[in-house]
């Protein structure tokens, strides 16, 4: 069992926070996933450019390549609903921790952008700290607190929780115990990617 284990975005508190910060959340075993080629964007890490269905789509791939398990025309709509994100998509490196500080930044705002000095594991024992927490500061210092090179890291550990430790991890009915226990059962790949 790991030390280490992260609470999902709905321990944070609003409706809005848990749609943007899980944008396109898929389960496998359900069949959310799409397609990832053909979407336009930047090459390498430039800014993404193009329409902002482009931009939306090749944010969404990437996110997903670089992790996160996205439902990528869930991603796209969710994605396209909200201007700021498609301009941040626009502004950044189209590079896993820039595209997941963009995420960051639209449902934290900029004190939640990664940009500390704490590891991923570190946010991950913080942000379990914050289950069962309906304040959405909780969980937003802690993003907030970790280095810029772990953003995706905690972005795909957010998007596992949604996914997999609902429940377990929730504002409302999760605890810490519950939503790491099932953090430990559920979300191995993203653990290990942060720790």
């Amino acid at each position: 069992m790991h030390k280490h284990r992260w609470v999902r975005s709905k321990t944070w508190g609003t409706a809005a926070l848990i749609a943007l910060l899980t944008a396109g959340c898929y389960r496998p075993d359900t069949g959310g996933a799409g397609g990832t080629g053909g979407e336009g964007g930047g090459t390498g890490d430039d800014p993404l450019t193009g329409t902002d269905a482009q931009v939306c789509g090749a944010a969404c791939s990437k996110l997903t390549v670089c992790g996160a398990e996205l439902d990528q025309a869930g991603c796209k709509n969710d994605c396209l609903a909200n201007a700021g994100l498609v301009s941040c998509f626009r502004q950044v490196e189209s590079s896993c921790d820039f595209l997941a500080a963009c995420v960051w930044g639209i449902v934290c705002g900029t004190g939640g952008i990664p940009n500390g000095s704490a590891s991923c594991g570190d946010g991950q024992s913080c942000l379990i700290s914050c289950s069962g927490n309906p304040s959405t500061s909780c969980g937003c210092a802690c993003a907030g607190a970790v280095s810029q090179g772990s953003a995706m890291e905690l972005y795909a550990l957010a998007v596992c929780a949604s996914v997999h430790c609902n429940y377990e991890c929730s504002a409302t009915t999760g605890d810490p115990s519950s939503c790491a226990s099932c953090m430990d059962l559920e979300c191995n790949a993203a653990d290990n990617a942060c720790n």
